[in-house]
Formats: C-alpha cells, sequence, structure tokens
C-alpha cells in the first residue's frame, strides 16, 4: 500500500519519494490521501501541542485578599462603615474576589475580632461579643467579580454598653482563624488578615461661610460671571438648580433688580452667570 502527501505542486509518498501524479491507497474505499502543505504544518503543530501535554483550566490556588471597596484594587479601603440613623451596626469588609463562608461556625468570635479606637484615644481596644452575625455579598466592581462580608454588630454593644455610633471612633477587623471565609475554590482567607481603618463621620452641624467673591467678563461675551466661594465646599440643597436660582439674588447698589439668569455649583463654589 502506498499513500502520498502532495506539498505544493509536487507529490511525496511516505517515504519521501517524488512519485508522478495523485495516488490512492490501494484498498477497498479508494480514499485519496491528499494534504496540502499548510494541512500538514497544522497536523504537526497539533501534534506538539498535544506532546507538551496541551492546554486546560489552571486550578486555583491562591488565597482571597482584601481589595478597596470601589476600586477592587488591593489595598487602600478595604473596611467601610454602613451607618443607619447614625449609628455604625454594620462594617463590610472587602474582597478581591467571589467569597463564601461556612455556615457551620457559629462562634464567629472565635474567628473575628472587632477593634476601635475612640475619638481622641492612640490605641485600638478589642469589643469582645461585639459580632452578631455575618453575611456574603458577591457582586462586580470595575468589571471585576469581588466579595463583600457584612459584620453586623450587637446593637446593645457586649454588655458593657458599647456605643458603636460615637463620631469620629475608627474601626478595624482582624480575622484571627481560618475556615470561616473562602474563595469559590475553597482557598481559605490567611490567619491574621485586617482590614484598614474605617472611621465613624463626624456629623457637620456648622453652615458654610462666604469668603469672598470673584467677577468675571470675558472679552466678547455680554455675560459676566459672580463666583461664590466658600469656607468649604458646597453642594445644591434644592432639588433642582432652577430651585437654587430662586434662593439667589444680585443686585447693583441703588437697585433692586434681580440681575441672576442662571447658576451653577462648581467644584464646590457658587457661579453666577449674570444677565
Amino acid at each position: 500500500m502506498r499513500s502520498t502527501v502532495m506539498l505544493g505542486s509536487k507529490n511525496f509518498d511516505v517515504n519521501g519519494l517524488p512519485v508522478q501524479g495523485r495516488k490512492r491507497l490501494r484498498s477497498g474505499f479508494g480514499l485519496e490521501k491528499v494534504m496540502s502543505l499548510t494541512a500538514l504544518s497544522l497536523l504537526i503543530a497539533a501534534c506538539g501541542s498535544s506532546s507538551s501535554g496541551g492546554g486546560g483550566s489552571t486550578t486555583d490556588t491562591t488565597a482571597p485578599g482584601l481589595a478597596d471597596g470601589d476600586t477592587a484594587k488591593a489595598g487602600v479601603q478595604s473596611l467601610t462603615i454602613d451607618t443607619e440613623s447614625g449609628s455604625a451596626y454594620r462594617l463590610s469588609a472587602h474582597f478581591n474576589e467571589s467569597i463564601k463562608i461556612d455556615s457551620s461556625k457559629t462562634d464567629l468570635s472565635n474567628y473575628i475580632e472587632i477593634y476601635r479606637k475612640k475619638a481622641g484615644e492612640s490605641d485600638f481596644t478589642k469589643l469582645t461579643g461585639s459580632v452578631s452575625d455575618v453575611s456574603v455579598e458577591n457582586l462586580t466592581v470595575s468589571g471585576k467579580s469581588v466579595g463583600r462580608l457584612h459584620i453586623n454588630l450587637n446593637e446593645n454593644g457586649d454588655g458593657a454598653g458599647q456605643d458603636y455610633s460615637l463620631a469620629g471612633s475608627t474601626y478595624k477587623v482582624k480575622f484571627i482563624k481560618t475556615g470561616l471565609v473562602t474563595d469559590s475554590a475553597g482557598n481559605d482567607l490567611a490567619k491574621d488578615t485586617e482590614t484598614s481603618e474605617a472611621e465613624v463621620p463626624v456629623s457637620d452641624t456648622t453652615a458654610p461661610a462666604l469668603s469672598y467673591t470673584s467677577f468675571e467678563k470675558k472679552v466678547g461675551s455680554t455675560n459676566a460671571k459672580l463666583t461664590a466661594t466658600f469656607d468649604e465646599d458646597i453642594e445644591n440643597g434644592k432639588s433642582s438648580l432652577a430651585d437654587l436660582k430662586n434662593e439667589v439674588k444680585v443686585v447693583k447698589k441703588g437697585t433692586s433688580v434681580n440681575l441672576v439668569d442662571s447658576v451653577e455649583i462648581k467644584d464646590g463654589k457658587l457661579v453666577v452667570t449674570l444677565k
């Protein structure tokens, strides 16, 4: 039996010797074994891939890590405080991939420690018995699958009357034991993993004060602009700019005509376009 391979315009037998025309396998099937050089190259490449082990999925052996809650990048702000009516009753630890928890681990104090530093204090204090329960939220942030572990705190504290909502208090969380938090592949969160610090915001009860105003009229422009700068950045406290405009009045000295054409908040400042 003699089979041939066609390379370009010439035919060669299986021993590499040139033959004339196209040959068929000497069998009852009458199958013509002719391939182009390209097909042969592809076959050789495929065989090479196979002999080198081929492809396949890679097993995930990397432990989950903490990540920024807004960007999903490592580090930065991996702990945030969720407030309800000004009270900090839930902390959220952010991870760089989807996570799951072992619900059979009921004694959470064996796995999670909560630390707090009150305003004016230099050292953190561990809050014993402060964890009520935990829950997982897996979502997508910046195109990446991430996980959040919500840690609900005992509302009545640990028996010593903890007030979690103290303004200016700073919290951090430490995972002191493996087995509670894993990724979807079952890799454990490393022992003694510690979050970033998060501070309970201080309530701002002071109204902004006007620092100075500046006047600008560009050459060729029919409208001048008046910019009011305050001692802190401001926001629109009305439902719309139209409503805000109704609260602003600019007049020339000795007149009562309101010259306000439009208003906007730009870079924390009030910008008024005059008629």
